[in-house]
């Protein structure tokens, strides 16, 4: 007799502390890193400067190079520390299962903004648009 699994079993959580993106309300960011800091975890919000002007005056601010997504280094067994947040809506997953960013990614994200590098978000491409790579 074949026998059929009841359910679907879920996939192994990887082991050990990694870095992972968390998806946030809209302009939550800096709200939500601050709040994740407080917290016994390691947290990277990558800022960069604008130049705003208004009729009276002109304001450099900074904003989050990654709208929406704070970065987070932790075990996922200590997720839900993260989840209960106020402001995040959920981590970075694909196929049900929180992604990991390499390390070497965020080591390089940390470095430019150390060495003070000149970076700011792309804007969307729209579709139709031309593009050159």
């Amino acid at each position: 007799m074949l026998s059929h699994p009841t359910s679907a079993q879920a996939p192994p959580l990887p082991p050990g502390k990694l870095w992972y993106a968390v998806y946030t309300r809209a302009q939550h960011e800096k709200q939500v890193a601050t709040q994740l800091t407080g917290q016994p975890l390691e947290c990277f919000l990558p800022l960069y400067e604008s130049l705003r002007r208004w009729k009276d005056r002109r304001v450099v601010l900074s904003l989050p190079l990654f709208p929406s997504y704070v970065f987070v280094h932790l075990d996922l067994l200590d997720r839900r520390k993260v989840l209960q947040t106020p402001g995040v809506v959920n981590l970075v997953e694909f196929g049900g299962v929180p992604c990991p960013i390499p390390e070497a990614e965020i080591e390089s994200l940390q470095a430019c903004l150390a060495r003070r590098v000149r970076m700011q978000p792309h804007p969307y491409l729209s579709e139709g648009r031309r593009v050159s790579v």
